[in-house]
C-alpha cells in the first residue's frame, strides 16, 4: 500500500506545502489513490505553533479525504480545537504521572488503534511519542514524530531507542529544531526532513479598515506598529521584546509596541513595570487575547 508518509519504500513523494524532495510527505496530493486512516497524538496544554501545526495538519488530511483521528488530553486546547473542527477524538491523559491512569489509557489507545484500523500514527511530542511507539511497534506500524517544540532531546539509551528504531521518520517543524537534535546526536539528521507548518490560505486575513482598528487600539494611524501575539509565558520572552522595543524606540520615535495575550505565569502588570522601567509608558499596548486574532495581526507593520 502506497503510504502517504512514504516511510516504507522510502520513495520521495509531492508534498502540498512545496517540499518535493522530503521522502516523508505531510500531505499527500491527489496522485494517490488509497485514502489512510491516520492517528495524531498532540499533548499540548496550549494553544501553541506545536498544537496549531498537529491540529492544520489532521484538518488538510482529513480534506485530502483520509480518516483521521486525534487523541490528547481531554481538555487541552489541541484536543478541543479537533473536536470543533469535526474530527474524532480520543482522550488519552499522556501527560499524567500515575502509572496506572497511563497503563489504562494506553490500552485504551491500543485497542482503538486496532478498531480503527489505523494505518499509521504521527506523535507530535515527547510525551505521546513513547506511549504510541511501544504500539506501533507491538503491532507493527510505521511512526513518524514531528519535532515542533523547543526542547533538545536527552541523550539516554530510552531516547535513542525512541529516535533511531521506534520511530520510522522525523520531521522538523523548523531548522532550528533539527539543528537542537543534531547537536545531541550528530548522526540524527538524515533520519529527518524540515518541513515549516502550513497555513491555509482562507485564514489570510486582511482588514477592511485600518485606519478605524487603529483608532479602535487608540493607536495613532502615522505609527509603525510592532507587536507579539503570544501567551504571558517566560518561554515567549516578552521581557527581550520589551527591551528591544526600548532601543528601536531611540530611533523610530512615532513606534508603538503592542502586545496581546492571555495571562499565564506572567502578568500583563508585571509587563507594564517592565516597560516603565525602560520608559516606554506611553509607546506600549498591552492586550488580552484578540479575536479574531487574524485581525490584529493584520495591522502590524512588524510582527
Amino acid at each position: 500500500m502506497p503510504f502517504a508518509y512514504s516511510i516504507r519504500e522510502n520513495q520521495p513523494s509531492p508534498v502540498l506545502w512545496g517540499h518535493p524532495r522530503n521522502p516523508c510527505s505531510i500531505i499527500i496530493n491527489e496522485w494517490i489513490e488509497s485514502k489512510l486512516n491516520i492517528l495524531i497524538t498532540v499533548s499540548v496544554r496550549w494553544w501553541n505553533a506545536n498544537a496549531y501545526y498537529a491540529i492544520s495538519l489532521a484538518e488538510a488530511l482529513s480534506r485530502k479525504g483520509h480518516s483521521v483521528y486525534v487523541a490528547g488530553d481531554p481538555d487541552y486546547p489541541p484536543t478541543v480545537k479537533a473536536r470543533e473542527a469535526g474530527l474524532e477524538t480520543i482522550e488519552i491523559r499522556f501527560a499524567s504521572f500515575n502509572p496506572l491512569i497511563l497503563l489504562r489509557d494506553w490500552l485504551k489507545l491500543y485497542t482503538f488503534v486496532k478498531q480503527k484500523k489505523i494505518d499509521v500514527i504521527h506523535a507530535h511530542r515527547s510525551e505521546d511519542h513513547l506511549l504510541t511507539a511501544f504500539i506501533t511497534k507491538k503491532l507493527k506500524l510505521p511512526l513518524v514524530r514531528t519535532l515542533g517544540d523547543v526542547r533538545s532531546p536527552k541523550d539516554n539509551w530510552v531516547n535513542r531507542w525512541l529516535h533511531f528504531k521506534a520511530t520510522n521518520y522525523h520531521i522538523s517543524s523548523s531548522e532550528s529544531n533539527l539543528t537542537r537534535y543534531s547537536s545531541t546526536w550528530p548522526d540524527f539528521r538524515p533520519n529527518c526532513s524540515v518541513i515549516p507548518g502550513g497555513i491555509d490560505s482562507k485564514e489570510i486575513y486582511k482588514i477592511e479598515n485600518r485606519e478605524n482598528f487603529l483608532k479602535q487600539l487608540n493607536i495613532p494611524s502615522d505609527s509603525s506598529v510592532v507587536g507579539i501575539v503570544a501567551r504571558l509565558s517566560p518561554v515567549k520572552d516578552h521581557a527581550t521584546f520589551i527591551m528591544a522595543a526600548s532601543l528601536v524606540l531611540e530611533d523610530v520615535p512615532n513606534a508603538v509596541f503592542l502586545i496581546s495575550g492571555i495571562e499565564e505565569e506572567i502578568t500583563r502588570q508585571d509587563l507594564k513595570d517592565l516597560s516603565e522601567s525602560v520608559n516606554l509608558k506611553s509607546n506600549i499596548l498591552l492586550m488580552d487575547r484578540h479575536e479574531p486574532v487574524n485581525e490584529l495581526l493584520s495591522v502590524l507593520d512588524v510582527g
